[in-house]
């Protein structure tokens, strides 16, 4: 088996108390069966607690969220109370693998970080130098794996290339496939993302802004280019995290596009706030994958509209 991950995927490291978008507030959070039995087991006031603040109802039970949807056990001082008690190795596996991410061929396992976490946001997008894939061990891939992997490897030797314009780049991988973006107005993708299910009312503000200031295409481009290392950080991303799933629908072209318009939403958000310092960027991107890349849904459907609309 390969383990694959990014050169900076150990770099992450939970900012707790200090994040300004915690984990542990407004997500539904699952506890797996061997951490449900520590918790079950536990005695005096932690005991008491976990057995008022925990829905034991289900198949997998999970956190109970308070006011404001946090955590119980996310206290005043946005630290974890398990934690303070326990230790780190008594919080749930999903509590424990936020907001790492992994995607699974026949003989590799490739692991990344999430956008959704402003910290892992700060590493991916603010990097300066070129993304480079660490693995380790020994597998085989079957053929359609293996040409998907020489693909994506060609996308970022492109996407590397940080003395060319990053609107050049972009035309250099779309190249390499058939389809192109049809409706790259923004305004229009703005209108289909808010008929999408949405968690946050400021994403939905986000949208209406978008609608109210359509960007031309090339003033996008000539932003991103501006910032063209951020946002080949960007597309890299989502290649990384998304080509793969190609093998399961056939549907290349709708990936690669995605990683292109993901980039292109992202950049007009910034645009809209006229705001230009990487902080700015972490944080719609942060909004952008809470809202479209963790929800199955949400990402299927973007998928299954760029697919129709590409030419």
């Amino acid at each position: 088996m390969i383990i694959a991950y990014p050169d900076y995927y150990n770099d992450f490291c939970c900012i707790a108390s200090r994040c300004r978008h915690s984990c542990c507030i407004g997500w539904e959070i699952d506890i797996d069966p061997c951490t449900a039995a520590l918790y079950r087991a536990q005695k005096g006031e932690l005991g008491e607690r976990m057995a008022k603040n925990i829905d034991w109802s289900g198949d997998e039970p999970h956190f109970i969220l308070g006011e404001g949807e946090r955590c119980p056990f996310l206290n005043e001082n946005n630290l974890c109370d398990i934690i303070l008690s326990l230790g780190e190795e008594a919080i749930s596996e999903i509590c424990t693998d936020h907001p790492r991410f992994r995607n699974y061929l026949s003989e590799r396992e490739e692991i990344g970080l999430g956008l959704c976490c402003e910290e892992a946001g700060r590493i991916i997008i603010g990097r300066e130098k070129p993304l480079e894939i660490i693995e380790e061990g020994e597998g085989e891939y079957t053929a359609d794996e293996d040409f998907l992997m020489d693909l994506r490897d060609d996308i970022f030797d492109i996407m590397n290339e940080h003395s060319q314009p990053f609107s050049s780049r972009v035309l250099a991988v779309q190249d390499k496939i058939e389809g192109r973006i049809e409706k790259d107005n923004i305004a229009y993708w703005s209108h289909f993302m808010m008929d999408l299910e949405r968690l946050d009312e400021k994403w939905t503000q986000c949208l209406i802004n978008l609608v109210k200031r359509p960007y031309p295409l090339d003033e996008i481009e000539k932003y991103m280019d501006e910032h063209g290392v951020w946002f080949a950080n960007l597309f890299n991303y989502f290649i990384f995290r998304h080509l793969f799933s190609a093998l399961d629908d056939g549907d290349i072209d709708s990936k690669i596009l995605f990683a292109l318009l993901s980039c292109r939403i992202i950049a007009a958000l910034c645009m809209a706030d006229e705001s230009a310092d990487l902080e700015t960027v972490v944080e719609y991107a942060r909004m952008y994958s809470s809202e479209i890349e963790y929800s199955d849904e949400n990402l299927g459907l973007m998928f299954e509209r760029i697919n129709k609309q590409s030419l």
